[in-house]
Formats: structure tokens, sequence, C-alpha cells
């Protein structure tokens, strides 16, 4: 496996973090699910704002770094 390759779902799905662009949904661990802000295409770190956590809609806007690892897959 490629190192700028993250795996999605834990099946045979890879995505590339460095190509995701801004607007697309991701699900992050702990059943976060964000919508990404920015990408400095690194291939380690993504900006994201969280729309919805297992609490329920999240209405803030603030952006946060996320790692590759925190990374599940799409949304």
């Amino acid at each position: 496996m490629d190192s700028d390759t993250i795996r999605a779902g834990g099946g045979d799905d890879y995505i590339a973090l460095q190509d995701i662009d801004p607007g697309t949904r991701l699900r992050l661990k702990g059943g976060i699910i964000a919508v990404v802000d920015d990408n400095p295409r690194d291939g380690m770190w993504i900006v994201v704002k969280y729309v919805e956590t297992p609490d329920g809609p999240v209405v803030s806007d603030q952006i946060e770094m996320v790692m590759t690892d925190d990374v599940v897959g799409l949304a």
C-alpha cells in the first residue's frame, strides 16, 4: 500500500487523502461526519467542519485539523 493512502471503512477501498476536494463528506472515528473545508494536500492532514456527531447535528462553523488516522471513509 502506498504511504499516501488510507484504508476506508476497513474494506479494500483506498482513498488518497491528498486527492480529496473541499466539500467532500467524510466519516471519522467516533461516528463523526465532517465536510472538508480545506486540503493542504500533504497526505497527512485535512481541514474539516464537523456536521454530525453521535449526539446529533453540529451547528458550529468551527474548523478542525484531522489526521489521516482519524478518517474512516467517505460519507
